[in-house]
């Protein structure tokens, strides 16, 4: 198995410094996280915890954005491992101004590309979301074997899809989404 190095978003700063302290990085504070819900911060006198608001990422990414316009690219041309072969990997984010537009995020996998593009603003209130997807003669038996299943699968899968939110906590931007999905 391919073993990669974990990034989590408070390492970016994304989530408050209670979360830093040793004794609430554990996944019940992450699963928190996630959930937008709230996380129990013990008192000096060892009371009963009280629980902390956990601020939404997109607020969070509202307050913490650049001041200064932004451009991002990253390319890496292949890896591979025992159960993965990725042909290359692009990322290209730019903005500025609280509007941020994610230009290109593709990755091809067994000869088949998979490409999302989007738009994040955080300027209004709720702030809003857009992104596309496409992934096109996806492999579905390379796929299946990749993830450890044994089927007899063969053929190709193609996806084509788009969201659109607006919220400021992560259960409201996933109540509020809106979309399609085509499959073929």
């Amino acid at each position: 198995a391919l073993e990669t190095p974990q990034l989590q978003l408070q390492d970016f700063g994304f989530f408050p410094a209670a979360l830093k302290d040793n004794s609430l990085t554990d996944s019940p504070a992450t699963d928190a996280v996630a959930n937008d819900t709230t996380i129990q911060q013990g008192t000096a006198q060892g009371a009963a915890p009280e629980p902390q608001p956990i601020p939404a990422l997109l607020a969070q990414l509202r307050e913490y954005s650049p001041a200064f316009p932004i451009d991002v690219s990253i390319r890496i041309d292949g890896f591979s491992g025992d159960s993965s072969k990725l042909d290359n990997l692009q990322l290209k984010i730019s903005g500025r101004d609280q509007r941020y537009t994610l230009q290109q995020f593709s990755a091809s996998y067994n000869q088949a590309l998979a490409e999302i593009r989007g738009i994040i603003d955080l300027n209004p209130t709720p702030p809003a979301l857009s992104l596309s997807a496409q992934a096109t003669a996806l492999p579905l038996g390379a796929i299946l074997r990749d993830v450890g299943i044994t089927a007899n699968v063969t053929g190709a899968l193609t996806i084509l899809g788009g969201a659109t939110a607006m919220a400021e906590t992560t259960e409201a931007l996933v109540s509020s989404m809106n979309g399609n999905v085509a499959l073929a």
